[in-house]
């Protein structure tokens, strides 16, 4: 299997062992996370809350945030 454009692959090439080929194309997207933010979604309408995808992000915030503070990183938005 070749994939082709990682991390947004545009393509997967996948040669068998009895030698055929599939070509398989992805489309692109505007925004190459919509898979994560509609688990992210679905993760808060289901109301759970303690699922590790999203300790992890808030584990993962407060790690850029920290990194942001000592840096004196400061975008237009923090400012409001």
């Amino acid at each position: 299997m070749v994939i082709r454009e990682i991390p947004d692959p545009q393509e997967v090439r996948i040669y068998y062992r009895n030698g055929k080929t599939e070509l398989l194309e992805i489309p692109g997207t505007e925004n190459n996370m919509v898979y994560e933010a509609r688990e992210f979604l679905r993760l808060i309408e289901e109301k759970d809350y303690n699922h590790k995808y999203l300790e992890n992000s808030r584990l993962e915030m407060e790690l850029m945030d920290e990194v942001r503070r000592q840096q004196e990183i400061v975008f237009p938005a923090d400012e409001n």
